[in-house]
Order: C-alpha cells, then structure tokens, then sequence
C-alpha cells in the first residue's frame, strides 16, 4: 500500500505540473483586433456601434452634468449665459454637444457613418475610436470624407503615442512640409 500511494502522488503531481503548465490564454486572442482601433469598429455589427456611441454619448453628458453640479457653488466669476440661466445650465451651455441624428430612436448613424468613412482609409486605423467621437461634436462635426481630410490636416488635438497614428494624423501636414 505504501508503494501505491506513492505512485499515486507521483501522478498527482505530475497532472498538476502539468495543468499547471499550460500557456496562459491571454485577453486579445488569436485574430481578434485590439479594442478601440478601426479594424475593432470594422468588426462590429451596427448594432454594436449603436450601443457604443449611444454610451459614449450619454456618459459624456452625465459626466458633464455632474462636473457642472460640483462647480456650481464655485467661488469666482460667473459662467458665460449665468445672468440668464442657472449656473448648471451656463456651464452645461459651454460645454460639447453631440445633438447629430435623434438619440430616442436610436439612430446615430450621423456618427458611426462618419467613423465607418474614416477607418475605409486603412492608414488610420490606428486611430483610436473614442478620440473620433469626442472629436465629433457640435462644434468639430463634419461628415464622411470631409472629417477624414480634417484629421489627416493635423487639427490641435494634442499629441498620440500610439504607434501608427502618425500615418493618419496630421500626415497631410508633414508631408506638405517635407516636400518644402
């Protein structure tokens, strides 16, 4: 019996080293793209892009809303709008607003049309899709082609050190200037 039982053991901690031993499966798996990018937006259904912008969307107001709730009690001068308004509502009023297409019916396709015509370049997939959308506000909106054309002109929106934007963002600017 003695015999047995080490036999047994031996198995045991032969199974477990080699459980133990397998390659981790990691979260990105075999062929699947990387979160936030184009070929991740390509790969989703239009209703998944529905739901994502319409987060994307309503957090950005709530998030909104609820700096403008902490800062109403400020002390300071007053927000642009505030003798004719509340001061949740005069900040509220100078902040983004994403008002394209009607949000109660779901469609959003004012903004994922936009996206979808952007990531048809493949030299800007790199670009990540929440950057796009905070950029396609009231204020920055364009549509299809002619938002394309506005990143690739280099708007100030900062510095990306993700590698491959540089393909896509401000390209048309720095080839223009090289060629000088």
């Amino acid at each position: 019996m003695d015999r047995r039982l080490k036999v047994l053991n031996w198995l045991l901690l032969l199974s477990v080293a080699f459980v133990g031993c397998h390659k981790a499966q990691t979260t990105l798996q075999q062929g699947k793209p990387p979160l936030g990018f184009g070929d991740y937006w390509l790969a989703m259904t239009a209703a998944e892009k529905t739901t994502y912008v319409m987060g994307f969307i309503d957090g950005w107001n709530e998030g909104a809303s609820e700096r403008c709730l902490a800062e109403a009690n400020r002390p300071g001068p007053p927000w642009p709008h505030e003798d004719t308004m509340t001061p949740e509502g005069a900040c509220m009023a100078d902040g983004k607003h994403f008002t394209r297409g009607v949000i109660m019916t779901d469609d959003v396709s004012a903004y994922t049309s936009v996206i979808d015509a952007f990531y048809s370049h493949s030299e800007c997939r790199m670009m990540p899709y929440p950057v796009l959308l905070e950029h396609l506000d009231d204020a920055e909106y364009k549509p299809g082609e002619e938002f394309y054309q506005f990143v690739r002109s280099g708007p100030p929106w900062g510095a990306f050190s993700i590698e491959g934007v540089d393909k896509c963002y401000g390209a048309a600017q720095s080839s223009s200037s090289q060629s000088r």
